[in-house]
């Protein structure tokens, strides 16, 4: 997530991001990842919420093989499309687990 090119979109776009720290004992934050569905409590775990659908995240979990598979979801949120009118998401790979 804190890779030049994600945090160059991120700024680009105004968009805005919130950490959640579970270094400690953090019961709110185990809260929330319970009701977005997180039942485990993995992390790495990457919610979304587009502005125009906030009751609506976009959810990923695990580790991202780079950079482009985080843009595609924040794209995916915006709605913003490339030259040929698709997202990002739709020309990459599925992630490797």
């Amino acid at each position: 997530m804190n890779q030049p090119e994600t945090i160059a979109f991120v700024e680009a776009e105004g968009i805005e991001t919130l950490k959640a720290d579970k270094t400690h004992a953090a019961p709110e934050v185990d809260d929330l990842l319970r009701q977005l569905g997180n039942t485990g409590g993995s992390i790495p775990f990457y919610a979304i919420f587009p502005a125009g659908n906030p009751n609506k995240p976009i959810l990923l979990d695990g580790l991202l093989a780079s950079p482009g598979q985080i843009i595609a979801k924040f794209e995916q949120a915006i709605g913003k499309a490339n030259s040929e009118g698709m997202t990002s998401e739709t020309v990459m790979a599925t992630p490797v687990r």
